[in-house]
């Protein structure tokens, strides 16, 4: 576990939903893996801390060969910052986060082309392979 007795969820959950102001981000747990759901901003990271950015919340899964975790942020429309705050979070817990598989997960209200068509987004995405991104519901089944 990354963040013991931290979980929001139960560990066999069959659907995690990460929302703020309008945004969502679900899983769908079929494969009945082991998951425990984080709430990063305000959670484990106290609103107080001013220590850098974070991320909203973090879904670890326990999947087969190698553990996943989602890294959620839900944001307005600015994806670059979304971003940003994602590669803080994987930055600050890297240690943690070793093991994982890092799917990161950036869900706004509105997606603009020309964020998606950045140099600074592309690399992200080369560098993080199993991102996706979508504006106000974003899925994933596991």
């Amino acid at each position: 576990m990354l963040f013991p007795n931290k979980s929001i969820c139960n560990k066999k959950q069959k659907k995690v939903v990460s929302r703020e102001e309008g945004n969502q981000h679900i899983i769908e747990n079929r494969s009945q893996y082991t998951i425990y759901h984080y709430h990063i901003d305000g959670g484990i990271i106290p609103h107080e801390d001013t220590s850098g950015e974070r991320c909203d919340y973090m879904v670890e899964a326990t999947a087969k060969p190698q553990p996943i975790v989602f890294i959620i942020e839900l944001k307005g429309s600015n994806l670059l910052k979304a971003m940003q705050q994602i590669e803080a979070t994987v930055k600050r817990f890297g240690e943690k986060l070793s093991k994982y598989a890092i799917f990161p997960r950036l869900v706004c209200h509105r997606i603009l082309s020309h964020d998606i068509l950045d140099a600074r987004f592309m690399k992200f995405i080369e560098k993080y392979p199993y991102t996706r991104y979508g504006a106000r519901i974003l899925s994933d089944i596991i």
